[in-house]
């Protein structure tokens, strides 16, 4: 499912009857702020989430439930924070979080063992913590603009 240009405030509860989708893509959403139902972490299936320029309100705690999620992008989305759910999603291999407002890495994410590629370019990120050189697989990894 790819929405572009788009002025979505939010998915429908209902997107959790996509059991069979595999790709969501949402880039240069016009509304203010875009918002997922808790109903996303129902998707069982979806292997790719890209969103691009689109501003986040919140990301639900659902997000953990993901249980084949091999990419993650958000990107220039004004995330201030990323849930410690992140952590629950073990199947993720690339995880893309540039161009936002963070200014911490959730320590939950040492648990994402199959993690290979991981970017955090253009945030405010202050410190690493320890539990990143828990991540046995990871073969890249951008930090940019270390305060």
């Amino acid at each position: 499912m790819k929405l572009q240009g788009a002025k979505l405030d939010s998915l429908p509860f209902e997107i959790a009857y996509l059991g069979r989708l595999k790709t969501i893509e949402i880039q240069n959403n016009k509304a203010d702020t875009f918002y997922f139902p808790n109903s996303i972490g129902y998707l069982k299936s979806l292997d790719e989430l890209l969103i691009f320029n689109t501003k986040l309100d919140t990301l639900p705690s659902s997000f953990g439930e993901f249980k084949k999620l091999k990419s993650l992008t958000l990107a220039m989305c004004g995330l201030k924070k990323v849930p410690a759910e992140i952590g629950k999603i073990s199947s993720l291999e690339a995880l893309i979080l540039d161009n936002n407002s963070l200014f911490e890495i959730p320590k939950e994410i040492y648990k994402l063992k199959n993690l290979r590629y991981l970017s955090f370019k253009s945030n405010k990120i202050e410190s690493l913590h320890d539990s990143i050189c828990m991540l046995k697989k990871l073969g890249s990894w951008i930090l940019e603009e270390l305060i």
